[in-house]
């Protein structure tokens, strides 16, 4: 639940590789479980690894263990671990995990930054147009008040006087409001699994970046079928 809210998904990507070289390598899974979580810096994703280590010293598949970790660890990457372990090809298998992991987060590393400018952008003329209604038109109010006494101002400057009057009463509530804004969205920009998955969420709302983002899950089903045609799991499905 909670704990999940400060891994990076970058870090679940390094371990499916890291993971893989181990496989490759013969040593005792538990023990090259246990040597790869102090490896990673996030506290609940050491834990994590730690839990897996212990249930495969135990005699549980390392797809069993992992499968208690839905947060983490994709269920389809999980399957296809635990046709690997069937077929004898895990290690080919975690090698393929690793790649369209890699790939995976690098299309969402791009999606981020086409939108980092955009937002940076809203934040700073929204900041600035507080700033401005808050100190500068009131100024102005007090200029004009001077000068055009008892004379009717545009329609414009009325409307603006207004709107800095609004923001000058409730001014530390909006500045309260856009710091929960500013919060919520270096959250989103963080890479965490959670921040990732609603940004995700967000971006396939508008109609030119869902199409995308379902072409490019029909591309990564049919890798991951290829990969299964490649190792023979005629029961992967």
């Amino acid at each position: 639940g909670r704990s999940s809210l400060s891994t990076k998904a970058a870090e679940v990507t390094g371990f499916y590789k890291q993971l893989s070289l181990l496989v490759k390598s013969n040593l005792p899974l538990p023990q090259g479980l246990y040597q790869l979580a102090s490896n990673f810096r996030r506290r609940d994703f050491k834990k994590v690894l730690l839990s897996i280590s212990e249930d495969t010293s135990k005699g549980r598949t390392l797809s069993g263990a992992m499968a208690q970790f839905p947060k983490y660890f994709n269920p389809l990457h999980i399957k296809m671990i635990e046709c690997g372990e069937k077929n004898g090809t895990l290690s080919e298998i975690l090698s393929e995990i690793a790649y369209v992991s890699r790939i995976n987060q690098q299309i969402i590393s791009n999606a981020k930054a086409s939108l980092f400018y955009p937002a940076f952008i809203l934040i700073f003329t929204a900041t600035l147009m507080v700033l401005i209604l808050r100190f500068v038109i009131p100024e102005f109010d007090r200029i004009f008040a001077d000068l055009f006494e008892g004379e009717r101002l545009p329609p414009i400057t009325q409307f603006l006087i207004i709107i800095s009057d609004i923001v000058c009463h409730n001014f530390i509530f909006i500045c309260a409001i856009m710091g929960a804004v500013i919060i919520v969205i270096l959250w989103l920009f963080s890479g965490t699994l959670s921040s990732q998955n609603v940004l995700l969420r967000f971006i396939c709302q508008f109609p030119f970046t869902r199409r995308a983002f379902m072409n490019l899950n029909n591309a990564k089903f049919c890798f991951i079928w290829a990969v299964f045609m490649k190792n023979k799991m005629d029961n992967a499905l």
